[in-house]
């Protein structure tokens, strides 16, 4: 995984995001399969995960906190 600074802040984060509002990620995938999509981008290196609270009515967010549960702090 390639990695960019964050604007001046110092930080990196992946070239690469994770989009959590696609159809995708909390339509046409089960709640199991939505996790696992997660689990497999940290795994990768994925650092930037993009959600909202509009995304799917706010279940994309509760599926975010259930996949990251354990996995970070």
């Amino acid at each position: 995984m390639q990695y960019r600074n964050l604007g001046c802040s110092g930080l990196k984060v992946s070239a690469i995001g994770l989009g959590t509002g696609s159809p995708t990620f909390v339509g046409r995938s089960s709640d199991a399969e939505a996790i696992s999509i997660v689990r497999q981008a940290l795994e990768m290196g994925f650092h930037s995960i993009d959600t909202a609270e509009t995304y799917a009515e706010g279940r994309a967010e509760s599926l975010l906190g259930e996949a990251l549960k354990g996995h970070r702090d």
